[in-house]
């Protein structure tokens, strides 16, 4: 099985990979590229609206979703699925991400979330001063080992949200 290895850059402690996302259909043969919040504490895989629309994204028929985030805040948003999602040179297939409006003083225009990251195990190693020349001026490493094989993607016509490998996905806790 293929192992992910994602050079990461920090801003403010917060780990940052590379993405692209592509749009699925006719005249969209370019990736979007962004950099990522790589984020264990986001259930869900979130992108700005200004990169969904500058990747060609429509909202008009998206699902309306309410995201609860932190200090019991509740951000609206709309849920779309974006057929293509590539880290590290890799397609990982289809993947549902929830669209809003990112603060203007955001880092990132795009937040992975668990939906993605429980299909993989994740490795950090950050680097030391010395080592961050030795690699590419990049603050770590995230290495990904696949709990599935990558080749097996989930197309955008047999993608279903709640039953799909990148589908929704979220904790249920009771206290």
């Amino acid at each position: 099985m293929k192992t992910l290895q994602l050079f990461v850059h920090t801003y403010a402690s917060a780990p940052m990979i590379a993405a692209k996302i592509w749009r699925y259909g006719k005249g969209y043969n370019k990736p979007v590229e962004c950099d990522m919040l790589f984020d264990t504490g986001a259930s869900m895989t979130t992108i700005d609206k200004n990169l969904a629309v500058r990747a060609g994204y429509s909202l008009k028929n998206a699902e309306n979703v309410v995201i609860h985030g932190i200090g019991r805040s509740n951000i609206l948003a709309q849920r779309i699925v974006i057929p293509y999602l590539e880290l590290g040179g890799n397609n990982l297939g289809a993947v549902s991400v929830d669209v809003t409006e990112f603060p203007e003083y955001s880092n990132t225009a795009a937040v992975l979330g668990m939906n993605v990251i429980r299909h993989f195990k994740c490795t950090f190693d950050i680097y030391s001063e010395a080592e961050k020349k030795k690699y590419h001026d990049s603050d770590g490493l995230i290495t990904l080992c696949p709990k599935y094989d990558l080749t097996e993607k989930d197309s955008l016509e047999s993608f279903s949200l709640r039953n799909s490998r990148f589908g929704i996905w979220s904790v249920n806790m009771t206290l």
